[in-house]
């Protein structure tokens, strides 16, 4: 597929999701080391913690998704960067390993919008060009992930072990911006309000 003939907002849906992974994966290989040296915290509490963020991320997606189809995909992607952005922001002033943990667990929170991203590829991509569409999606999120780790460990070693906690709060920051001046709700307040009565019927 040529890229002028991709949908722009599909275009937009993949360059959210490519920085949402790279900003998430800047901190993986410096997690560890920041909790045990600025922490002292065990091996055991720090394998608590980074499963933390997915026992967190496993728990609250599908009630994302659900959250989306009551009160739009545009909201809920806004919302849900906004708290990856505190969380980051969170990490990297923590002043103990209580808000250590708070900060993971909101993230895992608010970081399943991954799977708002992909109902907003459902919603505007003819079913016959679907899988296709997904595809490039997880391919924009393997991309983050590779560059992402390596990015997270030179910008640690070359400018301080916090730098890459707020790099990524950044470009969180960035998402937001994007979500929220560059794509249209896909969800008409018709189709909302069926949502919401599909939820409280019995």
């Amino acid at each position: 597929m040529k890229l002028g003939s991709i949908d722009r907002r599909l275009l937009t849906v993949l360059l959210i999701v490519f920085v949402n992974i790279l900003g998430s994966s800047l901190i993986l290989p410096i997690l560890p080391l920041y909790a045990e040296r600025q922490f002292q915290m065990s091996p055991q509490t720090i394998a608590l913690l980074v499963s933390s963020f997915f026992a967190a991320q496993f728990i609250a997606g599908p009630y994302l998704g659900q959250l989306s189809d009551r009160y739009g995909r545009i909201p809920i992607l806004v919302v849900s960067q906004i708290g990856t952005v505190i969380s980051f922001v969170m990490i990297a002033f923590a002043p103990n390993t209580t808000w250590l943990f708070i900060s993971r667990i909101l993230d895992g929170i608010t970081g399943g919008n991954i799977i708002v991203a992909q109902a907003y590829i459902t919603d505007v991509t003819p079913r016959e060009k679907r899988t296709e569409s997904l595809g490039y999606v997880f391919a924009a999120f393997g991309l983050g992930f590779m560059f992402g780790p390596a990015l997270g460990g030179v910008l640690a070693a070359a400018f301080g072990i916090r730098v890459p906690f707020l790099l990524a709060a950044l470009a969180a920051l960035a998402v937001v911006f994007m979500t929220w001046r560059m794509l249209d709700e896909t969800l008409t307040p018709e189709q909302r309000m069926a949502a919401r009565k599909r939820r409280v019927a019995p």
